[in-house]
């Protein structure tokens, strides 16, 4: 299994929930005995640095004891009375420890501690609130300290729900991070005029389109329209289902994004994955000829051509079966380069996994090994899914964009493409 590193501590200068609380938490206390509007400006002087406000605090709370005992003024030295000064102390010192602790146990530095600590931090107001009007006569001191609490809490509470929908939001961009707008736009998809549907690219190149670009293809099994970029060269017709050009689309993804697809569906260019949903939808219309091309970092270029390729449903996890195989890049799809290893390097037959559904024959999990969803064996001869690496690499496991066949494990590609077609194509001479 892979190693995991363990967490990096924290960048110089940078605080972690955990490690502000103690200090955040003191700063609160401050802040929540502070005295009300017309109280503040005969001691703002007074409160002007953190010791200051400290000490305020202290005042305050020993003030609160002399009006309840019917001492002096707030600067008399007259005694305060122990009991009463251990009744604030306990209710502020003895809550907030309890409170830190909690939240000291939730665990790193994330949305979800903050909007914890939020929660705890204006419990604790009304804690220190509660305990300080307790300790004094004075119904205008509790009015101002009940008055000041109430449009703390409402603003904390306010700030939560908002951090809340922050947080999402953020769950949501993660989960689908291709855009509506990344599904194409009408600068980059050929508009046909909404005359026909198009169940694959090859109907479109024999109904006289020749170029190459996004189209909307409708399946005849599939409930709902959707794009694909039709390759019009090596004879037209082809539908791409798969590109890797430049490393920009993240391939290491669980089970509902490749299932539905994800990708960049405007550049020609643009790398994506067409989905397994999309791709049964096509191939289940008859018999397909998969063809991929491949491309290295010294310009060379390669293809391997495999007959009757196929993609079953979801009942099936997407198992995909190919046959023969042609072509100059060698058949690392089948493991036919030596009869020894199709055991293990054989991907036909195999079902589809992501690093959240571990379909494979190994006892581990390919797919979070080898950081791509693909059809494992036990691992892989191919993997065409694999992290973009610049040509040779060094890694945990062999986690490129690999056709051992051609360069090796240690290789990963430049650029791949993976299409189909009839079997039967045969193109219409306009």
């Amino acid at each position: 299994m892979p190693f995991r590193a363990a967490r990096a501590p924290p960048a110089s200068g940078h605080v972690t929930a955990r490690a502000a609380l103690p200090a955040l938490l003191g700063a609160r206390a401050v802040r929540g005995g502070r005295n009300c509007k017309s109280q503040r400006a005969a001691r703002e002087k007074r409160v002007g640095t953190s010791h200051g406000r400290a000490a305020a605090a202290r005042r305050r709370e020993a003030w609160g004891c002399k009006l309840k005992s019917g001492t002096a003024d707030e600067d008399s030295d007259a005694p305060v009375s122990n009991e009463c000064m251990d009744n604030v102390q306990w209710m502020k010192e003895g809550r907030l420890l309890s409170e830190s602790s909690v939240i000291a146990a939730v665990g790193s530095d994330t949305l979800q501690d903050r909007f914890q600590i939020m929660k705890i931090l204006i419990m604790i107001d009304f804690v220190l609130a509660a305990s300080l009007m307790d300790a004094t006569g004075s119904s205008d001191l509790q009015n101002c300290f009940q008055e000041q609490i109430r449009l703390q809490g409402q603003v904390r509470l306010l700030e939560h729900r908002v951090q809340q929908q922050q947080l999402k939001i953020i769950q949501l961009l993660e989960k689908k991070e291709v855009q509506y707008s990344d599904r194409g736009d009408e600068n980059s998809v050929i508009d046909l005029g909404g005359k026909r549907q198009y169940s694959d690219c090859a109907e479109i190149y024999n109904d006289g389109h020749k170029r190459s670009g996004f189209y909307k293809l409708k399946p005849i099994q599939s409930p709902t329209e959707f794009l694909a970029f039709c390759d019009m060269s090596e004879g037209g017709g082809w539908t791409v289902f798969q590109r890797r050009s430049d490393g920009s689309q993240n391939f290491d993804r669980v089970w509902t994004d490749y299932e539905e697809g994800f990708g960049n569906f405007v550049l020609p260019n643009g790398e994506y994955w067409l989905g397994n949903k999309n791709l049964h939808y096509l191939t289940s219309q008859g018999n397909y000829t998969l063809r991929i091309d491949l491309a290295d970092f010294e310009g060379e270029r390669r293809f391997a051509q495999y007959a009757r390729f196929g993609v079953a449903g979801e009942e099936h996890s997407y198992e995909m079966s190919c046959g023969e195989y042609s072509g100059t890049a060698g058949d690392s799809l089948t493991g036919g380069f030596h009869p020894e290893v199709k055991w293990w390097a054989d991907h036909r037959g195999m079902k589809f996994s992501t690093r959240d559904r571990d379909n494979d024959n190994y006892e581990g999990n390919c797919a979070e090994e080898e950081k791509a969803g693909w059809w494992f064996n036990r691992c892989h001869s191919a993997n065409l899914n694999g992290l973009y690496y610049k040509g040779p690499y060094t890694a945990k496991t062999d986690n490129g964009i690999v056709w051992y066949t051609w360069h090796g494990w240690w290789y990963s590609l430049k650029s791949v493409v993976m299409k189909v077609r009839p079997a039967d194509f045969e193109p219409n001479i306009v």
